[in-house]
This record gives C-alpha cells, structure tokens and sequence, in this order.
C-alpha cells in the first residue's frame, strides 16, 4: 500500500484492484448510456462556439466521455491541506502554472485552482500532461473526448483543439485519455472553481531523453493561442510530479535545483526541471519568454509530507504548484 501511493496515482483508495480498472472500461460507455455519472442532457445546440463541422466532432464523441476519479466514485485521503502560500502575491494575472496530478495532493490542487479562480477567470485551459502509458504516437496524444464529473461534463474547446492538432500535424485518439490521470484528475476541479471552462488535453512523451525538436513544435502549435486578447481567456496548465524513487532528503535536494527554473521559467533553463513533464516545462518557459511573465512557487510538498503513514519513505515523491504569471492582465 505504501508504495502504491507513493508511486502510482496518489489515490486515496487503500489498493487499487483490477475490477476497479475493469469497471472503467464498463462505465465510460454506461455513463452515456444511463447517465450514470450524473450528468444531465449534454445540449450542443446550446453551444454557440461550436463551427457545424466542430458540432459534428463532439457529436461523434459525446456518447463516450473519459472517466474522472469523481464519475467513478473514488473517495479521496483524509488530511491536511496547504498552509498560505510562499511569498506574497503581488496581484498579478496567471497565465500558466504547474500542479501536481497525483490526487494524493488533492486539497493542494483544490487551493491551486481557488488562487487561480480568485486571480482570474479562464475560458480554455491547454492541459499538456506526461504520457504514462505510451498511448498514441507522434508529438503529442489528443482527443475531442469530454470528461465526467458529477452534475455534468468538462467539453473540449473543440476548435481550439482543432487549430493545436493541424499545427503539430497530429490526429485525434479516441482512446488516449482512457487511463490517463495526467488529465482527468483536474476535470472535477476545473468544473469546480471555473464552471463552463474548456480543455485541450495533450499527453507527452515526458521522460528523458528528451526530443528538444518535439518540445519546441509543442511549444510553436500552443503558444498562437496566447498572443494578443487571447491571452485573457486561456490558461497553460503543465501536468506534472517531480522527483520521483528517493527519499525525502533527495527528494530536497532535486528540488533545490528543480526550483531554478519553477521560480524563473524560461526556454533556456527547463532542463532544471526533474520532472516527469520536460517538454511540458519547455513550453511553459517559452510562454514566459514570449509574455515577459515570472515564475512564482505557491506550495512544495512532498507524499510523505502529506501522508507519512501511507507512503515509503524510501519511495518520495514531491510536488511544486506553481504560477507563471504578468503584472498586469
């Protein structure tokens, strides 16, 4: 158990079984079919920023909706949660961040979101995640699949999503977040603090080696998205954990390095990051390049910080929940 938690996915439950993995392969069709997620009708005709040829996409895909952690039920680890942020907060506009997706971390996640919802208002959040399981190929793994959560869905910005993949010339995966908490463990918080938000969800190949000519074509099909009024409406959230098989005294030391670039993100000092996410973290660099915006570390924690009974303190791993952030809006 220990290490399940300080390894996997930080879920709360004690064992994650193999019938759990079966039932989400069985819910993800049955969430449609009898609305048992909790969602109530979908109503495209309802959702104006849709083009007919982008309707059509979602059509094809709304009857299918990935699975959350909150559509199938998971309970959650009982725990503290995060004490006032690092820093002062010098009332700047977000434009991009770093959150843990281990929902080890929830209350984390949960206070990240709420500084980002009190800071501004987000429209699309480009979600760019580690690819855990080597789905799909090329560049980056994509989907016009919506993700369930409790009362409804999280909707992909299908045309948003559309313009990203024709830039990095990839194709739509109607599988590639089946499994993938890069992405889903944030859907439920998203519907939470910023109802009606959209997502492009990318999963990246994130461990080294690193292809730096893939990093850069991430960066050159998402970074259109944020120039001019654009930048008002969309978010760049990079998906990721950070030192990973140690114990919390290397965990530190990582991190201490790791920090270098969380606190002053830029395209030339990503290589800092030790991360499950580098190309994630080139892009975020680039966008505070192409933006003038600084870095500002809110929390770091670690497992074994937030759960010692349950995580092996030989097995540590830590969490940055960070802002990218301009001035000014």
């Amino acid at each position: 158990m220990k290490r399940q938690l300080g390894r996997g996915h930080g879920v709360a439950a004690a064992r994650p079984k193999f019938t759990r993995a079966l039932a989400s392969l069985l819910l993800i069709p049955a969430c449609a079919a009898f609305n048992a997620c909790g969602a109530g009708p979908r109503g495209e005709a309802s959702a104006p920023w849709l083009s007919s040829e982008g309707a059509a996409d979602l059509a094809a895909v709304s009857a299918r909706p990935y699975s959350t952690w909150q559509s199938l039920g998971e309970r959650l680890l009982p725990g503290p949660g995060p004490g006032a942020p690092e820093g002062t907060d010098p009332g700047s506009f977000p434009v991009g961040g770093i959150a843990s997706h281990h929902l080890l971390s929830h209350a984390w996640i949960d206070a990240w979101f709420a500084a980002l919802a009190r800071a501004r208002t987000v429209e699309t959040f480009f979600i760019v995640s580690p690819r855990h399981f080597g789905q799909s190929g090329g560049v980056a793994s994509m989907s016009l699949r919506p993700f369930a959560v409790s009362g409804g869905f999280v909707e992909v910005d299908v045309p948003a999503a559309r313009r990203v993949a024709e830039r990095l010339e990839a194709s739509f995966d109607d599988t590639a977040f089946t499994y993938e908490h890069g992405v889903s463990t944030f859907a439920p918080f998203i519907a939470r603090h910023f109802p009606g938000a959209r997502v492009v969800p990318l999963a990246v190949d994130g461990e080294p080696p690193v292809d730096l000519a893939d990093a850069r074509a991430l960066a050159a099909a998402l970074l259109p998205e944020f120039r001019g009024g654009a930048v008002r409406r969309a978010f760049l959230l990079v998906s990721s954990d950070f030192s990973h098989h140690g114990t919390k005294a290397e965990a530190d030391r990582r991190d201490a390095i790791s920090r270098r670039f969380v606190e002053r993100p830029s395209a030339d000092t990503w290589f800092f990051a030790g991360c499950d996410n580098r190309p994630g973290m080139y892009v975020l660099g680039a966008l505070a390049d192409g933006l003038g915006a600084a870095g500002r570390v809110l929390w770091r924690t670690t497992a074994l910080d937030i759960a010692p009974d349950h995580v092996d303190p030989r097995d540590v791993t830590s969490y940055f929940f960070s802002f990218v952030a301009l001035a000014a809006p």
